[in-house]
Parts: structure tokens; sequence; C-alpha cells
């Protein structure tokens, strides 16, 4: 399940089981590229000036609540 709280300027709370790996080469103003089988594939080029919390259970639980900036 993936709940999205638009506007992108806002938070995103994805508690998808990732079962799979993340790929993510965005510094936050930019894009990522999640290559998760989730079902499928996600591509989501917005422009993220946001936070990101992410409850997915990949080894435990892990919420990153920092603005990245960064790769």
């Amino acid at each position: 399940m993936q709940v999205d709280m638009s506007p992108r300027v806002g938070m995103q709370v994805d508690m998808s089981p990732r079962v799979g790996m993340q790929v993510d080469m965005s510094p936050r103003v930019g894009m990522q590229v999640d290559m998760s089988p989730r079902v499928g594939m996600q591509v989501d080029m917005s422009p993220r000036v946001k936070m990101q919390v992410d409850m997915s259970p990949r080894a435990g639980m892990e919420v990153d609540m920092s603005p990245r900036v960064r790769m």
C-alpha cells in the first residue's frame, strides 16, 4: 500500500512491504528511481522538497526523516 499525501512539498508515507531492493539515486531536489518489485516498477521524477518516512519491513523498520539534498 502506498499513501501519497500530495502536494509534493509535503510528505510521503510508504508502508509497502519491500521484498526486493531500492535504488535511490536522487538528490532529493531531483528524481527518485525506485526499482523495487512491488507490483512492477515505480519511476518517480517529481521534485521532492519534502521528507520521506519509510516504514517498510526491509531488515526491520527504517524511519528516515532526514531532508535529503544529497546522493
